[in-house]
């Protein structure tokens, strides 16, 4: 049984983290700020041993939604992540963690795996490594020893392009199994989710398969089929989300204006590249098609090439843009190029 002794929010437990006075925090009992004191030494523990051993996440601006009365998106702000935040993060992964190795010390169980690279782009990858990080040209990305290695090492890469983001571009999925393997995205020899049973099955299924293993009780084990299926309606629900998502933002878009605005290219594709906007994160198109000459696109780099005058559009190059459009077929929003980053100079701008 689980007792309750207080009900807290992220920012009162931030407060009480950075050392702030106010009345909420005056009103906690000794037992409760002690607690919380306690965690926070512990999840930093835990944040400090991923940092050395494992891998953290990038820590990429998120956004938050606020809709109207009607079910339409009237603001899009910055969501913070603060120290309480943070604290939360680690208690779940190691208590993900938990039960992934208590799972692996039992005949069967359910996984998170994630091998790292697709196997269809593992020569491109080396390919990269060769010509913009030759120090790291032997490392085996197959592997998550050497996985690790490339994703810590190029952090901070001063290199011609962008290495590491170009990795994050070509990851495989993770999939669900049931047999311990390493989830490399996270830098783990093996992990599982168990903290959301009343919005995910997979991770009530990991409940039940723990309390069997603990009181020694017959449980009923998903077949191959199965899990086949959990995984097809897992990856399901993630695109109806993303669907609805991406309807509510193009629908938001047409309040945009013709301001210019600046942003980051965080996708390139032989058609043109999509631009991440700086102040509230809404991806948009820009068609080579709207672009003077012919751009080639580059597989290993993920560059884009202009055919004549080498102009070239990278991940992560800083540009401005307009609102142009969106294609109502693909719930898509459409940017018109204003200006960019000079790649081939590095400080220059070009019109576009």
């Amino acid at each position: 049984m689980i007792r309750s002794q207080r009900k807290l929010s992220y920012e009162l437990v931030a407060n009480l983290i950075e050392g702030r006075e106010d009345d909420d925090i005056k009103a906690l009992p000794d037992a409760v700020a002690n607690s919380l004191d306690q965690l926070h030494q512990a999840a930093t523990a835990l944040r400090k041993w991923r940092t050395e051993h494992a891998l953290l996440s990038g820590d990429r601006p998120e956004f938050r939604l606020r809709l109207d009365e009607n079910r339409r998106i009237r603001l899009i702000e910055p969501s913070a992540q603060n120290e309480a935040h943070r604290l939360v993060e680690e208690c779940m992964v190691a208590a993900n963690r938990c039960a992934a190795d208590f799972l692996s010390q039992q005949p069967s169980g359910l996984f998170i795996q994630h091998p790292g690279l697709r196997d269809d782009r593992i020569d491109n990858i080396r390919a990269l490594l060769q010509s913009h990080a030759p120090e790291l040209a032997e490392v085996d990305a197959t592997s998550p020893a050497g996985f690790r290695q490339l994703m810590t090492q190029t952090e901070q890469l001063a290199a011609e392009v962008p290495v590491k983001a170009i990795i994050s571009r070509q990851l495989a999925r993770a999939e669900l199994g049931f047999q311990p393997a390493p989830h490399q995205g996270m830098g783990l020899n093996a992990y599982t989710t168990f903290t959301s049973p009343l919005r995910k099955f997979s991770d009530f299924y990991v409940h039940r398969l723990i309390k069997s293993a603990l009181w020694d009780h017959p449980l009923k084990a998903l077949t191959s089929e199965q899990l086949d299926a959990l995984q097809q309606a897992q990856i399901n629900a993630r695109q109806a989300a993303n669907s609805l998502e991406a309807w509510l933002k193009s629908d938001f878009a047409r309040t945009l204006g013709d301001a210019p605005m600046t942003g980051t290219i965080s996708r390139t594709v032989p058609a043109g590249f999509f631009v991440r906007l700086d102040a509230n994160g809404l991806e948009g198109f820009v068609s080579c098609k709207d672009l003077d000459g012919k751009y080639g696109f580059d597989p290993v780099t993920l560059r884009l090439i202009h055919n004549k005058n080498g102009r070239i559009f990278q991940l992560e190059q800083s540009v401005k843009v307009t609102f142009a459009n969106v294609d109502e077929e693909r719930r898509q929003i459409n940017f018109t190029l204003v200006e960019a980053e000079e790649i081939q100079s590095g400080s220059d701008t070009n019109n576009g």
